[in-house]
């Protein structure tokens, strides 16, 4: 119920996003602090997208140097 109450104000006000891990200087990992969802952020294109499995691979890799 907290979680369903969380989710309805994230879609009202928006999403309270914080750091989760900086992958290099214009893409990072984000977390909303109310409903939980992550999502990449990229400075360079300006978006923010869902954190999928392949975007997590992604990061993955950059921060491993493949």
């Amino acid at each position: 119920m907290k979680l369903f109450l969380y989710s309805v104000m994230c879609r009202l006000f928006g999403h309270k996003y914080t750091l989760k891990r900086n992958i290099t200087p214009y893409l990072r990992e984000i977390k909303c602090k109310r409903c939980g969802k992550e999502f990449g952020m990229n400075d360079e294109t300006k978006s923010v997208l869902p954190l999928d499995n392949e975007l997590k691979r992604l990061h993955s890799d950059l921060l491993n140097g493949t």
